[in-house]
């Protein structure tokens, strides 16, 4: 099982009601999605804060690391990609 695809989904949608705290209110949450496909078909998501530079970082640095790597092999591909 090799790993083909890493893609990310930014999601953004309006609060029903402003949240907030002293210094800043959110009236909508972003977060960005990650989806892992493999070759055998098998598909993973994964969720993180959309904090600026994130996204990029994935698709440019992290993600072309994880191609063709088996995902079953999760220590070590989390100890390349730190």
């Amino acid at each position: 099982m090799k790993i083909t695809a890493v893609e990310t989904y930014k999601l953004l949608y309006p609060l029903s009601r402003t949240l907030g705290g002293s210094h800043y209110d959110y009236r909508e949450r972003d977060f960005l999605l990650i989806k892992i496909t493999t070759d055998d078909g098998l598909t993973g998501w994964g969720e993180t804060a959309l904090l600026g530079g994130v996204r990029s970082l994935i698709r440019d640095t992290l993600g072309p690391q994880l191609i063709g790597q088996d995902p079953r092999n999760h220590r070590k591909l989390w100890q390349r990609m730190w």
